[in-house]
This record gives C-alpha cells, sequence and structure tokens, in this order.
C-alpha cells in the first residue's frame, strides 16, 4: 500500500486527474455489467425441484386425500400499517 502511495504522490494533478477519470468509467462499465442480468431461454419445460416431484407423486398416489385441502380463516383487527 505503501508503495501505491509513494506512486501516486509523484503524479502531477494532470495525471491524478486523468487517473481518476479512467478508475470512474472502469468501475461504471464494471457495475453495469454486474447489474445486468441476461435473459434466459425461454425452455418448453421447467423442471421441478425435489420436493415439487414429491408433492407431485404424493398427489397422484392419494387423489381422494383432502390432506392439502386445509380450510381456515383468520380475523384481523386494527389499522394497517402499509408504508
Amino acid at each position: 500500500m505503501d508503495k501505491v502511495k509513494e506512486v501516486l504522490s509523484t503524479l502531477t494533478p494532470e495525471q491524478r486527474a486523468l487517473l481518476e477519470l479512467k478508475l470512474k468509467q472502469k468501475r461504471s462499465q464494471t457495475e453495469r455489467r454486474d447489474s445486468a442480468i441476461g435473459k434466459r431461454p425461454d425452455p418448453h419445460y421447467y423442471p421441478l425441484s425435489s420436493g415439487q416431484q414429491r408433492l407431485w407423486a404424493f398427489a397422484r398416489l392419494t387423489a381422494e386425500s383432502s390432506l392439502y385441502t386445509i380450510a381456515d380463516a383468520v380475523h384481523l383487527r386494527g389499522e394497517l400499517d402499509y408504508t
């Protein structure tokens, strides 16, 4: 780190300004590239996770069961803080 400080202290104001400009440009290019998420090709199907596969198989085996049909209601009172 001392070596970097030593080199920076020898730069002229013009060289220092040019270095800062190049660093800012490099940083903005890196941020743009890192923040961009490319579009995924659209497959004909989306594979199920192992948990989804187990639920699907269980539902097929117990088609008449109401195990996952859970009827429940909750009544909430009070003001809603939607901030």
